[in-house]
């Protein structure tokens, strides 16, 4: 696979959808034994040897490549999926043919490093129990074999070797410097009109350009985790507890409660508590600092909160809570330092939703595993059937464009969803995902663009074919200022020509505020392979208004950027693009020879 392979190729979505589909682990399938059998649905979809993928992988995988990649055609998108479903599951099986056993070491490192099984930011034997639905020595197998499809491809993509005569062309262009010279032909000096019959005529000839949008009915549930937290209630009570300063505590722990009621009434009545260490020494089993106690009790905190609430209800230091019960013993508290602060209402606010973002933790847990086996688990879901499950409404959002910015449509990662689907009226289509949001939606109804009449976008017309005539007229003066600066160079034609002129000397293709080049006129000039003489004048008619003409002056090289660092970082980055291509020349041939079981035709319908 040569770097002319890459260049004709690198711009095409095929090339990035591999990059990020093949190379990046398990990204948008959601398990982690992905072509080893163990997923969350008993559909196969393709099968080689052992080897399986289900629906539901398809499913997630069909999603990652639509939120990677939302301009796709879904058909295409559809197609891609399964040809790389088909080059992994052909993998999976090549893999178990040849067994490869990763170590223990790896293994560890990649489950300890799985944020799914974190708790308070570190890794948790607890979570990763209750997460894993085999056994650990199943799971840890599996593991083993993804780590295997991983160091597979990467051996095979790291193989690949870049000659310095490939190496050199690049390696140019990235130490390119350049001085240019530029005129610019104002759009303001050309003018033009539009007769009523040329107007007519125009529109006749151009009517694409002239539809109504299409519009969408939509109906769908919108499972936002954020909506769930908003909508649950925070206590005044619960607000001033999150919001109070962490208090410095003592506690006392007593042998019964007979003892520790005691003790509590020789403080009210005006002993220290310091001294009852010695007083009633043989009723105290042990004392000690709690250290900096907050207002809420999570799941690391020492004591519960009606302990923490009894703390919080003393007033100054030295106050002692009456005799609390923990775990069936019996403590006395003392409150040893009490902080003040001041609390303004942006850190109420977001204190407030800190809370409801908790409280609302087991709500959305809950939603979401109804969620996944309404839709998921289900072989023919319907809006009204995950409504039924998980108690959310079914909205609808009338006909609208999707570049509303109403309702649904305001999400873009929707509207992009819907234009780019299949349009199959009542079709419940794959869920949208953005972050822990999920969208299940339809169309009940979609109206097709149509013609707008003549009167109604007259002055559009006429402007678009005003521009049109100024546009052919600044090609015109290209022409003519190039022709000149052949014979002239470009700043006397130019000047005879009365076009303003600048020169760039280390042309980067940024421009300043008073440049002559726009900032779209520079990079797109930037972009052009530099041809040096008067003689190899070139034009630009930039987005923003306005022709350039450009000469190329001289080229120079950035001898700094001609180190080693750089040439191995920019050999490195073309060896991964062929790597990369030759894994997908290897996968390609052995999905040729083996025998695959294919059923997609038969569980994805409209394919």
């Amino acid at each position: 696979m040569s770097l002319e392979d890459i260049r004709e190729k690198k711009s095409s979505k095929g090339v990035y959808i591999i990059v990020g589909f093949l190379l990046v682990g398990m990204a948008g399938f959601g398990t982690s034994q992905f072509g080893f059998g163990g997923g969350s649905s008993p559909q196969v979809l393709l099968s080689a040897g052992d080897a399986e993928i289900n629906l539901s992988q398809y499913e997630s995988s069909l999603r990652f490549i639509q939120q990677n990649n939302p301009k796709i055609d879904i058909a295409q998108a559809r197609a891609i999926v399964i040809n790389r479903l088909k080059e992994r599951v052909t993998l999976a099986d090549y893999i178990s043919r040849y067994p490869y056993a990763a170590s223990n070491a790896q293994i560890d490192a990649k489950i300890t490093s799985d944020y799914s099984f974190f708790k308070n930011g570190k890794f948790s034997e607890e979570v990763f129990k209750k997460a894993v639905q085999t056994s650990a020595q199943a799971y840890r197998r599996g593991i083993s074999k993804i780590i295997a499809m991983q160091d597979f491809q990467s051996a095979i993509a790291s193989t690949s070797i870049i000659s310095r005569a490939e190496l050199e062309p690049y390696l140019v262009m990235q130490n390119m410097i350049r001085d240019i010279t530029v005129a610019k032909i104002p759009a303001d000096q050309f003018s033009a009109s539009a007769a009523p019959e040329e107007a007519k005529k125009y529109y006749d000839t151009n009517k694409n350009q002239f539809m109504t949008d299409e519009e969408y009915n939509v109906e769908y549930i919108d499972f936002n985790p954020e909506d769930v937290s908003k909508s649950v209630l925070i206590t005044e009570k619960e607000l001033l507890a999150a919001l109070a300063p962490p208090r410095q505590v003592s506690y006392y722990l007593f042998k019964n409660k007979q003892s520790a009621e005691t003790a509590f009434k020789k403080v009210t009545a005006g002993e220290k508590i310091q001294s009852l260490k010695t007083t009633l020494a043989d009723t105290i089993e042990d004392s000690g600092d709690l250290g900096e106690l907050s207002g809420i009790a999570d799941a690391d905190s020492l004591i519960p909160q009606t302990a923490v609430d009894a703390v919080f209800a003393l007033n100054k230091e030295g106050d002692v809570t009456q005799p609390t019960e923990v775990d069936g013993v019996f403590y006395l508290f003392e409150l040893t330092h009490k902080s003040t602060a001041i609390v303004d209402d942006k850190t109420k606010a977001a204190t407030k939703l800190r809370l409801q973002k908790k409280k609302a933790e087991p709500q959305i847990t809950e939603l979401s595993e109804k969620l996944n086996k309404s839709f998921f688990e289900t072989s023919a879901p319907s809006l009204q059937s995950i409504a039924e499950a998980t108690g959310l409404k079914v909205k609808k959002t009338g006909l609208m464009t999707a570049t509303s910015q109403k309702d649904i449509f305001a999400v873009p990662e929707v509207a992009s969803a819907i234009t780019s689907n299949d349009k199959i009226i009542d079709k419940l289509q794959e869920p949208v995902t953005i972050g822990d949001r999920l969208v299940f939606y339809l169309l009940s109804e979609v109206k097709k663009p149509a013609q707008k009449p003549y009167e109604q976008v007259k002055d559009k017309v006429e402007q678009s074919l005003i521009a049109k005539k100024i546009k052919k007229q600044m090609q015109a003066a290209t022409k003519v200022l190039i022709e000149k600066t052949k014979i002239q160079g470009l700043l006397a034609a130019a000047q005879s020509l009365g076009y303003q002129s600048q020169s760039y000397e280390d042309f980067t293709g940024q421009v300043g505020e008073n440049s002559l080049l726009d900032i779209i006129a520079g990079f797109m000039i930037l972009q052009q392979s530099p041809k040096i003489g008067n003689d190899k004048a070139s034009e630009i008619i930039s987005p923003m208004g306005g022709a350039y003409v450009y000469v190329t002056d001289k080229v120079t090289f950035d001898k700094d950027k001609n180190n080693k660092e750089a040439r191995q970082e920019l050999y490195e980055s073309l060896q991964s693009q062929v790597g990369i291509m030759q894994l997908g020349s290897f996968l390609q041939s052995v999905v040729s020879q083996a025998e695959i079981k294919d059923y997609s035709a038969k569980l994805i319908p409209q394919q």
